[in-house]
């Protein structure tokens, strides 16, 4: 349970900083990429849907997402940890 609050404690703290920051304005380019990238997952996750239920799918595609996000975070935080340790 302290565990629990701890993390959401962090996750706030995350969110609440990345609110605050003022991130300049993506360029067309990487929006029209980006844009691009998205329609053709689009069009994959179609053909991938023939094979597999779509709901087995979805659920693997956010636990995939969900543990790479954690993964990333943490390495972030070892990073963080690492560099104020010096």
């Amino acid at each position: 349970m302290a565990t629990a609050i701890i993390i959401l404690a962090f996750i706030g703290l995350f969110v609440g900083t990345v609110v605050l920051v003022k991130f300049p304005a993506i360029a067309t380019e990487v929006y029209t990429v980006a844009s691009t990238l998205i329609d053709y997952m689009g069009q994959a996750s179609g053909i991938l849907w023939f094979f597999l239920p779509k709901t087995l799918t979805l659920t693997v595609l956010a636990l995939v997402i969900g543990i790479e996000v954690i993964i990333r975070a943490f390495m972030i935080f070892l990073w963080v940890y690492n560099h104020l340790k010096q």
